[in-house]
């Protein structure tokens, strides 16, 4: 082999090493998709505790309620004739948080809800569960 076929055969090779190890490091990309970046938003939102009356659950989960407050079914009191009172939910399964067993009957509590701070409602007043509809 002549010295020019010598210099052709080593950038040959040169061009297949660095060619190679181009595709190589290539492969080993990660790319990091979008819906990390919506997850990462998620554990953020999770991690936040809930404020009285706050949302509690949503897309990303449900939260911890913040210190002093309790977890509460969004339920509702109905007049349930015979029944009685009976305490329902008004849509679909929902939590807050309240500040149940401070004495006061405050925002998002009733009597379902935390019937240490909020009196027995009135069941003259309360509409009727054989009458309400979504």
């Amino acid at each position: 082999m002549n010295k020019l076929g010598v210099i052709l055969f080593i950038i040959l090779i040169f061009i297949i090493v660095v060619g190679g190890l181009l595709i190589f490091n290539n492969d080993r990309q990660i790319e990091v998709p979008e819906s990390n970046q919506e997850l990462s938003e998620c554990e953020i939102w999770v991690s936040e505790c809930a404020i009285e009356n706050g949302e509690k659950c949503g897309p990303c989960g449900c939260k911890e309620c913040c210190s002093g407050l309790t977890s509460a079914e969004g339920l509702t009191p109905f007049n349930g004739g015979d029944e009685g009172i009976i305490c329902e939910y008004i849509g679909p399964v929902w939590y807050t948080c309240i500040n149940c067993g401070d004495g006061i009957c405050g925002e998002g509590e009733n009597w379902c809800r935390c019937p240490e701070d909020c009196k027995e409602p009135d069941i003259e007043i309360l509409q009727d569960i054989n009458d309400y509809s979504i």
